[in-house]
């Protein structure tokens, strides 16, 4: 209200009196924004959030208004049904629907027949739910005797200082190959990278005749790093060199 006064008085529109006389010329709207130096468009957007009529007019004019349901067009074949449905399959607990292809999703879903989409449009639909395609972590296999002999080392060096780890030397090894199946492409959202669904789980070692790869070698330890060092000499049973 003292916005208002200060307005009208500003441009001697408020009669304090009787003889007070009215101009002939009238104020318009912009001569509103710019005396509380508000620009038109934002004082615009301003106003039509306040007015649901003139929000609606407003966006009539420039062909959109989220608040009417668009009857114009074709009607979309993916409605929050099959949005629903393709979220609940990802969300099942298994890796493998999350390693689905955005096409094979919507198939999963019941988008067949005439109801068939465009993977692109999957993608958009579910990336504006926050749903990616991202690279899985991994998880190694391990055998029993392994995780004993790790667990063992851990409790036994629980007790070393800097100095003591200085003088250790690490070592391992590396192979590049193709097998039967790669790091999956998972669909995610934001902070589920670590969930259980979705962690790929490498498999046991591959048989001796699967095992043609390029290996390398190499330790570091403290101010210390070995070059790779290539082999491609008999390997033991895990496809480790012995």
């Amino acid at each position: 209200m003292q916005g208002v006064i200060e307005f009208l008085e500003a441009k001697g529109l408020l009669k304090k009196n009787a003889n007070t006389p009215i101009p002939t010329e009238l104020p318009t709207k912009h001569d509103i924004y710019e005396y509380f130096n508000v620009p038109d468009r934002s004082a615009s957007r301003i106003l039509g959030a306040e007015n649901p009529t003139e929000q609606a007019a407003e966006s009539s004019r420039r062909g959109y208004y989220q608040g009417i349901e668009e009857k114009r067009g074709l009607k979309g074949k993916i409605g929050w049904r099959e949005l629903k449905r393709m979220e609940e399959i990802v969300n099942d607990g298994n890796i493998r629907y999350r390693a689905l292809l955005w096409a094979e999703l919507a198939k999963k879903a019941g988008l067949t027949g005439d109801k068939q989409v465009h993977f692109y449009t999957v993608r958009k639909l579910m990336q504006d739910q926050e749903y990616y395609k991202c690279i899985a972590c991994t998880k190694n296999w391990l055998s029993s005797n392994i995780r004993i002999e790790r667990r063992v080392f851990a409790w036994d060096k629980q007790t070393y200082k800097l100095e003591d780890w200085k003088r250790v030397r690490w070592s391992d090894e590396i192979y590049f190959g193709f097998g039967p199946e790669g790091k999956l492409r998972i669909i995610r959202r934001p902070g589920e990278r670590f969930c259980w669904d979705c962690i790929q789980e490498r498999g046991k070692p591959l048989e001796e005749k699967d095992k043609k790869r390029l290996y390398a070698w190499a330790a570091v330890g403290w101010n210390f790093k070995t070059p790779l060092i290539w082999y491609t000499i008999p390997l033991n049973q895990n496809g480790k060199m012995s």
